[in-house]
């Protein structure tokens, strides 16, 4: 099993903390690409697609662990897409 996969399988059982860059890793193997919209964005972050689809969430400080919402936020996104 991949990566990708132990990852998917760990997000569709809906822990609740998720780590960030795990996050990223799968947004980015999904063909997502962060987008931070420079220093005055704040704590949320915007993942773009090529088809312009786009997911936003809140990134984690000082911590790096997704709370419980925003991993119910990405398993949602994901499924939805198709992805997970």
């Amino acid at each position: 099993m991949s990566t990708i996969e132990k990852l998917k399988k760990e997000l569709k059982a809906r822990p609740k903390t998720f780590d960030y860059m795990d996050a990223r890793r799968l947004l980015a193997h999904e063909g997502y690409e962060e987008d931070t919209g420079g220093k005055t964005s704040g704590s949320w972050v915007k993942f773009v697609n090529g088809a312009g689809v786009t997911f936003t969430i809140h990134k984690p400080h000082p911590e790096k662990n997704l709370k419980e919402y925003a991993v119910n936020d990405l398993a949602d996104f994901m499924e939805k897409e198709g992805k997970l």
